[in-house]
């Protein structure tokens, strides 16, 4: 059988170079898993501790074949 799913990336910018990925989240039918580790500050650099968080939106039983 085949899964339908969508993946998102999330980017923020880091130490004033190019863009870091800073999350991501994967919908498979109507779950949803989100890592998210972005920052919702301008004050990004090296020494900045950001907590990572995972959260999974559920409809019912977890989708056939989804996997974390």
């Amino acid at each position: 059988t085949s899964q339908l799913y969508a993946v998102h990336v999330f980017y923020q910018p880091c130490n004033n170079r190019a863009a870091c990925n800073c999350g991501v989240a994967i919908r498979v039918s109507d779950d949803v898993l989100v890592m998210n580790k972005c920052s919702y500050g301008n004050n990004i650099d090296d020494s900045t501790v950001i907590p990572f968080t995972v959260t999974l939106y559920r409809n019912g039983y977890l989708e056939a074949g989804f996997r974390v």
